[in-house]
């Protein structure tokens, strides 16, 4: 708030809370700028995340400048380097290997830039997991000009009792579900290709959650 007074770009807004969609979506109905950028309380940035993403997006006339993730420890500690390996580093990528590669098997909105206007008539679903899978991908699809960059700017702080680290019956009927509203999202693009993704992720994601379900119960 201090920020916001001496500095007309910031602006600051109070709501009650009402779980993380909520919050993005209350985000995308007051953005203004031309790119938009989801960052997670709980979590840090790197010191010059948005301003290498901003530049890239400018230079480049870019609808989505994604970079890696770093996982770090409750302490900071470095746990796990996340990155793209399929995509091609510090270029454009073609939009078959973003959809598969980070909107189907890793979706989150935390290490990218978006151009806002990639998110009109698309909202984060609000009240079950899995949001990012039922959101990104649709993003993605309407993107053409995708930007990778090979670097961990952003620090995904790991908890052992969040929901990242559970698992429940409601956990595995919302996977299905957002797979479900991509596959509502696809039924207007009759590239095959895209179809034959979307069933490979799939497959995927109901062959990795299920059995470490069951195991655990």
């Amino acid at each position: 708030e201090e920020v916001s007074l001496a500095d007309s770009r910031f602006r600051v807004f109070r709501k009650a809370n009402a779980g993380q969609s909520s919050a993005r979506n209350f985000g995308l109905t007051v953005a203004r700028g031309d790119y938009i950028l989801f960052l997670d309380s709980d979590d840090v940035v790197q010191g010059d995340m948005l301003a290498t993403l901003h530049e890239q997006c400018k230079l480049n006339a870019l609808d989505v400048c994604l970079a890696g993730l770093d996982y770090v420890s409750e302490s900071y500690e470095p746990m796990h380097k996340y990155r793209f390996d399929r995509l091609r580093k510090n270029a454009l990528n073609d939009k078959m290997d973003v959809l598969f590669e980070y909107g189907l098997l890793h979706p989150s909105p935390v290490n990218a830039f978006f151009k806002r206007d990639l998110f009109l008539g698309i909202r984060f679903p609000e009240g079950m997991y899995f949001e990012d899978l039922a959101t990104i991908f649709l993003v993605i699809l309407k993107a053409e000009r995708i930007y990778y960059i090979d670097e961990g700017f952003y620090k995904y702080v790991q908890r052992p009792g969040s929901t990242l680290h559970s698992f429940s019956h409601k956990k595995i009927e919302d996977c299905l579900l957002a797979l479900d509203m991509v596959a509502a999202g696809l039924k207007s693009h009759t590239d095959r290709r895209f179809r034959r993704y979307f069933f490979v992720s799939y497959l995927w994601h109901a062959a990795s959650g299920l059995p470490g379900y069951i195991e655990r119960n």
